[in-house]
């Protein structure tokens, strides 16, 4: 009788300790889902999160300086080469010094459609559907050049180099590269 008094008192600490186990499974499930849908909603990825949590980009600046303004009937897109701000409109193109919002470079493309694609120092802008496209870094144009064909897309390598794809009259699709 003893015996299975001991048993059963050591099954029931068994099935207590499991239950124990199961809650906090459940506890921590439930924890993440909350805290995924937060993210969620707060519209925060991992990537900003570990930014936050391990100090990431800071910069200060002025306080009178912004917001920066652009002036464009359309789009804007932004990019980053090397540690300037790069602002994109219809008609133009300014490289930005984030620290003061001095704008250290600009031109006028006069591209129908400019897309910009950057890496390293350099910035690269196609007019897509035309046929023009020029390389430029943070304080000058490198180099402007035009195609025969009608520019689809184009990237830049860190070192300079560009690639793009032109549509030939007859529908092909020709890769071309140009290096600096």
């Amino acid at each position: 009788m003893a015996s299975h008094q001991r048993e059963n008192a050591r099954k029931e600490k068994q099935l207590n300790k499991e239950r124990k186990i199961r809650i906090i499974i459940w506890i921590v499930l439930i924890v993440t889902v909350f805290v995924l849908a937060i993210m969620r909603v707060a519209e925060i990825d991992f990537a900003t999160a570990k930014k936050r949590i391990t100090g990431g980009f800071s910069a200060s600046t002025k306080a009178d300086i912004y917001p920066y303004e652009l002036d464009t009937a359309s789009g804007v897109s932004l990019s980053f080469v090397n540690d300037k701000i790069v602002a994109l409109t219809d008609s133009s193109c300014k490289v930005i010094d984030p620290p003061d919002a001095k704008e250290l470079y600009s031109f006028s493309s006069g591209y129908g459609n400019p897309i910009m694609n950057s890496a390293g120092k350099y910035l690269f802008t196609v007019d897509q559907g035309g046929t023009r496209f020029r390389l430029d870094n943070t304080a000058e144009n490198v180099y402007e050049s035009t195609t025969e064909d009608s520019i689809i897309c184009g990237d830049v390598s860190k070192s300079g180099n560009v690639i793009y794809a032109t549509r030939s009259s007859n529908n092909k699709i020709n890769l071309k590269s140009r290096r600096t």
